[in-house]
């Protein structure tokens, strides 16, 4: 039960009302004293909007919110960004989700996502709030502002790279600064896309977003150029989304393809939210589906609800199956049906053949439209399609970047030279194609020449020349996208593919009808479970499928 001095919020009236915080100036020490009043976006307000991490949820501090002396909770995250934005001398007027929003009116949650991607952009500027500065952030955010002192002439960051810096004190100041839990919020994306203009606050120091955005470049750039394939872990993708989407923001004609929602899902999969809900809800201001009334941000329906309501509205609306490709891992959300992505849990490889425009080079059911059913059981797909093989041998998950994918590997090889012994042929080709998924009806694997190079740098041959290791990286680049977190399997016809990482034998592999790729199934007592998409080298060009009169309806729970 409420105490007597907590804040109370009055419901908002019209549809595009919206409350904003007016921050009391004060000293350092002082008490947090706000004040938050109603307006309408279509009276042109100017405000700053906040973006940050919430932080723990269940570590709040009390603010004084009006002039009564109510009270408020916030997070200690929440309250830290405000105590480094409050002025000494003047008033500051701030939209801040947390304490803008009633939080506990689900009604009045959904209605406002709807209209945040219009908050950040009508706000004047957007205060992306990082954090209080640690260990060498300093060094990190001194280096960036030098840089926009001298960027001037050279037209690039003039210090911290090159051949011998790529473990400099300002690159790994960068690197830390890009771990912090802020570029893993899956929220900022609309936030800093839809901005007019960001500030980047971190302790005491200010920096804009486009001198940030462009050292972050360069020094992947210059990590690129020297590690090579040494080179593991990429800047946060949300960095240069800003760029990327400027159409969104403008308005203006662009050559950039709007993305889907389930673009934007697979582009943020390693994204996070306290909610996950908002996996979707976070994403959909900015996608082709941001006016569609089916998707409008609901939470009176659970994560569960949620999920399974997304999928079966792609389905029904496009006709095709490509969701099922993001089924991977195991489910955090309780009692998920397994043709239902969970998007609060991470991806464990890249979904196959997807490129930026979406236009996947697979075409397994010879991109007939989906056959599905949902009125039977509405937590059961029956979808038209063939089970046409068993796997019969599964090999070890690959694993970049770590001592096991040289035996990964050569277990791999062990498993293709088995076939063939068996059969007088050479599968080496074949192999080649299946490392990296290749679409071999698009023409000659032009990959096929890197392969050697790839090969003694992942066993580990010490004689790499500058040429080998270039062309191991082109090679690697490739296996990244198509064999990274799969497993090789063999089936009972004899066909090598790639499938997820908890691919057992006695799976059956089919082809359904709305599916690019084919899909690893389960068998129950009278239905399957899916596990997930997978590549098979031969049956990635509609060989299955040719002959309808063979297809069946699968049920898949």
């Amino acid at each position: 039960m409420s105490s007597p001095n907590q804040y109370r919020y009055s419901p908002l009236g019209i549809a595009r009302q919206i409350r904003l915080l007016h921050l009391k100036p004060g000293e350092q020490s002082d008490a947090i004293q706000i004040s938050i009043r109603d307006t309408n976006l279509d009276q042109q307000p100017m405000y700053e909007a906040l973006s940050y991490t919430w932080g723990d949820p269940l570590e709040k501090s009390l603010i004084v919110c009006n002039d009564d002396g109510d009270t408020l909770p916030v997070t200690l995250n929440c309250e830290a960004a405000l105590r480094r934005l409050r002025s000494r001398t003047e008033e500051r007027t701030l939209w801040v989700d947390a304490i803008c929003i009633d939080q506990s009116n689900l009604p009045e949650r959904g209605q406002q996502v709807q209209l945040m991607s219009e908050i950040y952009h009508q706000a004047q500027r957007v205060l992306a709030y990082l954090g209080e500065s640690s260990d060498d952030s300093h060094v990190g955010i001194d280096f960036l502002l030098q840089d926009v002192q001298m960027f001037g002439t050279s037209g690039r960051p003039s210090v911290g790279l090159g051949p011998d810096k790529t473990t400099s004190p300002q690159q790994r100041a960068i690197d830390r600064i890009l771990e912090r839990s802020y570029f893993k919020r899956v929220w900022i994306l609309q936030e800093i896309v839809f901005a007019k203009d960001i500030h980047i606050i971190l302790g005491d120091q200010t920096v804009d977003w486009r001198d940030f955005s462009r050292v972050v470049f360069y020094v992947d750039i210059n990590k690129k150029m020297y590690l090579g394939s040494n080179y593991g872990q990429m800047p946060p993708s949300v960095v240069f989304y800003r760029d990327r989407s400027k159409s969104l923001v403008s308005g203006k004609p662009s050559n950039e393809i709007p993305q889907s929602l389930l673009e934007l899902l697979r582009d943020t999969r390693h994204c996070q939210s306290t909610d996950p809900r908002d996996k979707i809800h976070a994403l959909l201001g900015m996608s082709t589906e941001r006016e569609e009334p089916a998707l409008a941000p609901d939470y009176s329906l659970t994560a569960r609800q949620t999920f399974i309501h997304l999928t079966k509205f792609l389905i029904s609306r496009d006709g095709r199956l490509d969701i099922l490709s993001h089924v991977q891992g195991n489910p955090s959300v309780e009692n998920l049906p397994s043709w239902v992505p969970d998007w609060s849990c991470s991806n464990t490889a890249e979904v196959l053949g997807h490129k930026k425009d979406s236009v996947r080079p697979y075409k397994a059911s010879l991109e007939r439209p989906a056959n599905v059913l949902f009125q039977q059981d509405p937590e059961t797909l029956i979808v038209k399609g063939k089970v046409f093989d068993t796997v019969l041998k599964v090999g070890p998950v690959y694993r970049m970047g770590t001592e096991a994918s040289a035996i990964a590997l050569r277990q791999w090889e062990s498993m293709v030279s088995a076939l063939n012994s068996e059969h007088d042929r050479d599968t080496s080709a074949s192999f080649m194609d299946t490392l990296i998924a290749y679409s071999s009806y698009a023409g000659p694997n032009a990959f096929r020449i890197f392969y050697p190079s790839w090969r003694r740098l992942i066993i580990g041959a010490e004689d790499l020349g500058q040429r080998d290791r270039a062309e191991a990286t082109i090679f690697q680049d490739q296996v990244k996208k198509a064999s990274n977190g799969r497993a090789l399997f063999v089936t009972e016809k004899e066909y090598i593919g790639l499938g997820p990482a908890n691919l057992q034998k006695g799976s059956k592999v089919a082809v359904l009808l709305g599916g690019s790729v084919p899909f690893v199934l389960w068998e129950q007592q009278g239905y399957f479970t899916l596990v997930g998409e997978c590549y098979v080298h031969g049956l990635m060009n509609g060989e299955v499928v040719q002959n309808s009169t063979e297809l069946q309806m699968i049920h898949i729970r």
